[in-house]
């Protein structure tokens, strides 16, 4: 999907999103209204763009090899690398997994006719009789390695980042338009113009920055994006638990806001990141809190 298709997408979502959740301010009781369209989230809808946008594996996408001997080759890019790990090898044709680290050969079967593939029911191809395919021994870098777990170890295009960016952006404004949109023509009007312009300029930070969070967690080849992005998520549902507790005196709602904020990083790829995730979180919660939160409350002020 081209960015500016995903954009338009995202930005459709947005306007719906916006409406629900002007909607559900009306249906959530007392101070629970609150989480309807708070600042956490809308981010979740910037994030979940991201994510759905950054692209699963390239069309026609071949795994070569048994094991941990597994290749791969992108039709658009030629016989090309599945990240760091496989550092050392031949230029083009690589092996998944520390274990092909300098290895120095690859493992095509060039010449082989179609009768030496086989098919997955997403049509990507392996070589037949194999224990490359897609099977249910999901260790991550031996036999069976599975979609999801190339998914992370092959490089995301390079118009993924654009469309994350865009989508995150389009859904988060979508949002804003779509909320003070039903305000004034639903509910009898949305009163001044200083706080939609204000949330406006905070959608223009907020959606790039959890759109690239998104797709990070989902397609991001170094551990470092896959943490920060997922940690990122975290952070504001903390900030805004912070908030509730101390700046509100909502108790249920910063519980609630702490309940998220521990269960995000069990969305981590791999059990180590789990335990990563949350202490990147933790110091994001108070860079968080200083960037939006004071700045909005000496704003309302």
């Amino acid at each position: 999907m081209r960015w500016w298709r995903a954009a338009v997408t995202a930005l459709v979502a947005g306007l719906v999103l916006g409406v629900l959740t002007n909607l559900a301010q009306g249906w959530l009781p007392g101070a629970w209204n609150n989480l309807a369209n708070s600042g956490a989230v809308w981010s979740v809808a910037a994030f979940v763009a991201g994510a759905l946008v950054a692209g699963g594996l390239p069309r026609e996408f071949t795994m070569y090899g048994p094991g941990v001997e597994a290749a791969y080759r992108d039709p658009g890019q030629g016989l090309t690398s599945a990240g760091p790990e496989a550092e050392g090898e031949d230029p083009g044709l690589t092996s998944v997994g520390p274990e092909a680290r300098g290895r120095g050969r690859g493992f095509d079967r060039p010449g082989r006719g179609p009768e030496a593939w086989e098919e997955d029911s997403g049509g990507r191809r392996f070589e037949a009789g194999s224990d490359a395919g897609f099977g249910a021994e999901a260790s991550p870098y031996g036999a069976g390695v599975t979609p999801a777990e190339l998914l992370r170890l092959v490089p995301p295009a390079p118009s993924a980042l654009p469309r994350a960016l865009f989508a995150g952006l389009a859904v988060e404004v979508g949002l804003v338009a779509g909320y003070y949109g039903f305000a004034e023509f639903g509910r009898g009007g949305m009163g001044d113009l200083f706080w939609p312009l204000v949330w406006v300029v905070v959608a223009c930070v907020a959606g790039p920055v959890f759109g690239v969070a998104g797709s990070w967690w989902r397609r991001g080849v170094a551990r470092w994006q896959r943490v920060g992005g997922l940690a990122a998520l975290a952070g504001v549902f903390g900030m805004e638990g912070v908030h509730y507790a101390f700046g509100l005196g909502y108790a249920p709602q910063a519980w609630a806001c702490l309940v998220v904020f521990l269960l995000v990083p069990l969305l981590a790829h791999a059990v180590r990141e789990i335990g990563l995730t949350l202490l990147a979180a933790v110091p994001l919660v108070g860079v968080a809190y200083l960037v939006v939160i004071l700045p909005l409350r000496s704003l309302s002020g």
